[in-house]
């Protein structure tokens, strides 16, 4: 096959298709190389060709034109089909998937990927 930056596709014999992070619409009636698409942000293609592009899970995210989604830091989360993490809120932690409560008797501040126990004498509720 052949590589064309300029049409972000290759050729194999007939078949084109699209480089990961761009895709032709299903709802596309016939394949034109100047169909590839862009994949916007929160979303993927890791194959490209005949398909949509994929939105990312909970836990990651990805910009403009991506291959693949990036997991969240530790500390930080987002929704399905996200562009970027939000830290987790104080009294939440995270591991790169959904921010969680922290345990009754543990604490966190803003961003944190584990929970603190509280000092004797001290509670959380």
């Amino acid at each position: 096959g052949t590589i064309s930056g300029t049409t972000k596709s290759f050729d194999i014999g007939t078949c084109h298709f699209c480089t990961p992070g761009f895709s032709v619409p299903l709802a596309a009636a016939s394949f034109s190389k100047s169909l590839c698409q862009e994949c916007v942000a929160g979303k993927f293609s890791s194959f490209g060709g005949w398909n949509d592009c994929f939105e990312c899970a909970s836990g990651t995210y990805s910009l403009a034109g991506a291959g693949e989604c990036t997991s969240c830091e530790a500390g930080k989360s987002s929704s399905p089909g996200s562009s970027s993490c939000e830290d987790c809120a104080a009294g939440e932690y995270g591991d790169g998937g959904p921010c969680a409560t922290c345990p009754q008797g543990t604490y966190s501040p803003p961003a944190s990927a584990s929970c603190t126990t509280c000092q004797v004498g001290r509670y959380s509720a």
